[in-house]
């Protein structure tokens, strides 16, 4: 007797969808079960082309009034903290910087929405909270590699390195935030999780607008109040470096 797959609707009904043999299944059948309608298996990702930079640090240090070292080693790639869009321009992924840090600040610490991944238009699901995580232990919970583990609602973010200290960003304003391994370009050329490295920093997204789910592609575009519209989009930031053993100012020890 051949070998049956049985389908239910993801829902809280578990509606009964299709039998099918084992034997007869294919990509493209159990796609069509999962998705409801016809999937495009073949996906063709050409090379991302992002633009130059706007302003680029490296090795960063800041005395405070003290002469004590408050910044030390910091580099970043800022692609626009206030970033103005044209009417003409398309709605875009998201806008905000990113830091490559090095990957012994694997220790993650925030206020903001979680415990899970949860973008913007995903908050309803999601308690505000303090949540500790490692970065190494961030990975992609998607077939295709894709932008993941965002974490919206976010107050400051504190990434430690065990014996050197912690770096804590925080915001005059809720911001969103990912924190893992897998750079964006790895993420673009990668057509399946299992091809994902770890790469060799630990690489913080900050951002200041962040598209809602949704292309498209497989399912339905994003809500319309969740796209990224023209006009100016600003994110202002505050990084301090915390030493092994102290307190942040609100009374938090690291």
């Amino acid at each position: 007797m051949p070998s049956l797959l049985w389908w239910y609707e993801y829902s809280h009904t578990g509606r009964y969808i299709a039998t099918q043999t084992t034997q007869g299944a294919t990509e493209q059948s159990l796609a069509r079960f999962m998705v409801g309608r016809d999937v495009v298996l073949s996906i063709d990702k050409a090379p991302g082309t992002p633009g130059d930079p706007l302003l680029q640090v490296s090795d960063l240090v800041v005395h405070d009034d003290r002469g004590i070292a408050a910044v030390r080693g910091l580099s970043l790639t800022n692609v626009g903290l206030a970033r103005l869009l044209g009417g003409e321009l398309r709605s875009g992924l998201l806008i905000g910087l990113v830091l490559a840090l090095d990957p012994a600040f694997d220790e993650l610490e925030s206020y903001g929405l979680g415990p899970h991944e949860c973008p913007p238009d995903r908050e309803e699901g999601a308690v505000l909270g303090r949540y500790r995580r490692l970065a190494s232990e961030e990975h992609s919970p998607y077939v295709v590699p894709q932008c993941f583990g965002q974490r919206s609602g976010t107050r400051w973010l504190s990434a430690a390195a065990p014996e050197r200290g912690a770096l804590v960003i925080s915001a005059e304003q809720p911001f969103v935030h990912t924190a893992h391994r897998y750079s964006d370009g790895q993420l673009t050329r990668a057509l399946h999780a299992d091809e994902l490295k770890p790469e060799d920093a630990v690489f913080v997204h900050l951002d200041a607008a962040h598209r809602g789910v949704g292309t498209a592609s497989c399912g339905p575009d994003a809500a319309a109040r969740h796209l990224i519209r023209a006009g100016r989009h600003q994110l202002s930031l505050t990084l301090s470096w915390v030493e092994p053993g102290a307190e942040r100012s609100d009374g938090s020890g690291q």
